[in-house]
């Protein structure tokens, strides 16, 4: 999705949205390494330690600094980037309507390109912030967790990667739901829409007629269209964040079972067992926010996808250099002229010239 919207972005959008992506990463990674800290500052706790307690927190407090400085320009850049490519966005979409031949407008498609311009580009341009950005922290704090994890217990983080493919197919399958039945919802959504428009130009004519018309049932099907794809949305997503948040909290079983198995055994350390089981938590946790944020993508998705189909339109021919006019009169040559099915004119030529 990111190199898509990438595309469809102005040179400083782009440049914009890099920059704050690259912050994320960094904020993330740096969450990541404060949360291993944890480890050997608790298990020092534990054990009475306080000389080194002292040590672990200095370096706590240094990559805290380092986060909360991340995190302030990645929310700075965050919404200037979401300006710029919103702007790119509509900027985009009407270059491309002026674009299309007179055909393509043939169609009623004043709701889908109002819905588009509106709540659809204003979504899009801020999902790398509110959506993306807590993705990303959701998968990337985790990985930076689990690779700490094997330099402390390889076993605990063996069993942490064991749940990872299952996590991750569990993540995929909701959002391509979501991604399905919000693209039934965006196009049920557009067709509202039209008909609403349409409902309100012919009030001359509808006003005559008496109630139950067949306008006034065209908009009740459309609205109920729209409320049943609705209802599909929240129910997939529901079903979906569920499944993905029981999955995430069987890792975390997995987690607790084994490391009291190896505390019980003697080979794990009671103290450090405690602090690595803060630190499997803390894995896990932003794993389980993110599921339901797959969705938000997926929505986001739906409007690029409408882009896509908008570009991939065959716009009107045009000369690689514009012809001067020599003269005030209009020829045709040859002309064959139709929108888009049985043509209106064929082979007409004809010359007009200017009187006197």
């Amino acid at each position: 999705m990111i190199r898509r919207l990438l595309h469809y972005s102005s040179p400083r959008a782009r440049r914009l949205l890099i920059t704050e992506l690259a912050f994320v990463v960094a904020t993330a990674v740096l969450q990541g390494i404060a949360f291993l800290m944890l480890v050997p500052l608790l298990r020092a706790l534990f054990l009475g330690d306080s000389a080194v307690v002292g040590s672990w927190l200095v370096a706590l407090t240094v990559v805290g600094v380092l986060y909360v400085v991340a995190f302030w320009f990645a929310s700075q850049i965050g919404m200037r980037a979401s300006t710029a490519v919103l702007d790119s966005l509509l900027t985009r979409l009407g270059d491309r309507l002026v674009e299309l031949p007179v055909a393509w407008f043939g169609t009623d498609r004043s709701g889908q390109m109002a819905q588009i311009a509106t709540h659809g580009a204003m979504f899009v341009s801020s999902t790398p912030y509110s959506i993306v950005r807590l993705i990303l922290t959701g998968f990337l704090t985790p990985g930076t967790v689990l690779v700490g994890m094997y330099f402390l217990d390889w076993r605990l983080a063996l069993a942490m990667t064991a749940t990872v493919p299952v996590m991750w197919l569990v993540f995929r399958w909701l959002r391509r739901g979501m991604e399905r039945d919000d693209a039934e919802h965006a196009e049920a959504v557009a067709e509202a829409s039209n008909r609403v428009i349409e409902f309100a130009r012919a009030q001359p004519a509808l006003r005559t007629a008496r109630e139950g018309s067949v306008a006034g049932r065209l908009v009740e099907d459309a609205l109920q269209r729209q409320h049943r794809a609705y209802r599909g949305v929240l129910i997939t997503g529901g079903a979906g964040i569920a499944a993905f948040a029981g999955v995430v909290q069987l890792a975390v079983t997995v987690v607790i079972v084994l490391g009291a198995y190896l505390a019980v055994g003697g080979s794990l350390e009671p103290a450090t067992l405690i602090a690595l089981l803060v630190l499997g938590v803390r894995f896990t946790e932003p794993i389980s926010n993110s599921g339901a944020l797959g969705g938000g993508v997926a929505v986001a998705k739906t409007t690029l996808n409408q882009f896509d189909e908008l570009y991939a339109l065959a716009p009107l021919p045009e000369p690689a250099e514009p012809g001067a006019p020599k003269d005030w009169s209009v020829a045709f040559d040859g002309v064959t002229f139709g929108y888009g099915g049985e043509p209106v004119l064929r082979d007409l030529s004809f010359l007009r010239r200017r009187a006197g």
